[in-house]
């Protein structure tokens, strides 16, 4: 028996340590990183990949210009 947890999904770091946490809703967030609601919703709900484009547009909204938080959100 492994001890061992696959890695969370995008969606669910960012909805549990983001948005919960503001108290923001993915179309509000969507409307702020001026994408498609669907974008983030789908994301949140793990029916999606991360693209880079929307890591770098989360990277730039909630951690300036740090290349660290892109590495985060991109990792999955």
């Amino acid at each position: 028996m492994s001890l061992l947890v696959g890695p969370a999904h995008p969606g669910e770091v960012l909805s549990q340590l983001y948005l919960k946490p503001l108290g923001m809703s993915a179309i509000a967030l969507a409307r702020c990183l001026d994408v498609p609601r669907t974008r983030i919703e789908r994301l949140v709900k793990q029916e999606t990949a991360l693209s880079a484009d929307s890591a770098i547009r989360l990277a730039t909204f909630f951690g300036g210009k740090n290349p660290g938080r892109v590495r985060f959100f991109l990792t999955d």
